[in-house]
């Protein structure tokens, strides 16, 4: 009963223990849904945690080297002397060095807290920076040691995305499917087109089934297909319409593969026994 859908309605007619049995059998799939959903919604939180923070990432490193970039591409360069050297501790242990400089621009002075410090540095020592023509005192270090950790992390945090993005639409589609399958209308329709387009991701193509259900409509669904799926023309495929709008639906693709895929294996059986 549980694979055969128990929230189905029974027909008129049921014999009592078949009701007693669908009853139980539906008690005992909404608590291991229940379950099942907590172990993947929390996979699911995890995992756009994980996009956040590579998004903030990607945003803050483009950012600085943008800025380093400007200062480097736009600003002049100057010798400064190091006039203070600040030691502090944070909180979590760490250790902070606030460095102070001054520079002359046109027989002015200009100076204040640079944005790096190396252990090099000590007070009444020199150090190069850039400042901007029309603004001197808007400066910066010319010693730019951290590009190359900040653009390490804007490539790993580009990896997360690539990784996590689709697990995460992958869990999304997953729960949207089970709420119209338990809410929704079931249409049947038949794959009339597979469209395949040029573009790869993940080593993926991007394509659209194009289905025509019984209900005369016209029902797409955007896929990355790889070598082991396979979508035949003229073959029915499940599509559950939303209760409450019709415009938005979604084809079961997973279902629709899984029975393929115990097809092709009855096949193989068959064939092997023959």
């Amino acid at each position: 009963l549980l694979s055969e859908r128990p929230w189905v309605r029974l027909p008129p007619g049921t014999p009592d223990n078949a009701r007693i049995a669908r009853k139980r059998a539906i008690f005992v799939f909404y608590i291991q849904r229940k379950e099942f959903y907590k172990v993947k919604n929390k996979k699911v939180t995890s995992n756009i945690i994980m996009v956040v923070m590579a998004v903030v990432l990607i945003v803050v490193g483009v950012y600085s080297l943008m800025n380093a970039s400007a200062y480097a591409r736009n600003g002049v360069k100057t010798e400064a002397e190091i006039t203070n050297i600040v030691i502090s501790s944070s909180t979590d242990g760490n250790t902070n060095h606030t460095v102070t400089v001054e520079f002359q621009v046109d027989g002015k002075t200009y100076g204040g807290v640079l944005d790096t410090y190396d252990m090099s540095m000590h007070v009444g020592g020199k150090t190069t920076v850039y400042y901007m023509p029309n603004d001197p005192s808007d400066f910066h270090s010319a010693r730019f040691n951290y590009l190359p950790c900040m653009a390490c992390l804007i490539a790993a945090a580009v990896v997360v995305l690539i990784i996590a993005i689709p697990y995460v639409i992958s869990r999304v589609r997953e729960a949207k499917l089970d709420k119209y399958r338990e809410e929704g209308t079931l249409v049947v329709a038949r794959i009339a087109q597979i469209e395949r387009k040029n573009t790869r991701v993940n080593n993926k193509t991007l394509a659209t089934l194009v289905c025509m259900g019984r209900d005369r409509n016209e029902y797409t669904q955007k896929l990355l297909l790889d070598g082991g799926e396979n979508y035949v023309v003229g073959d029915d495929i499940d599509v559950y319409v939303s209760a409450n709008n019709p415009k938005k639906y979604i084809v079961d693709t997973e279902g629709y593969l899984e029975k393929q895929s115990a097809r092709y294996t009855d096949d193989s059986q068959n064939q092997t026994n023959y």
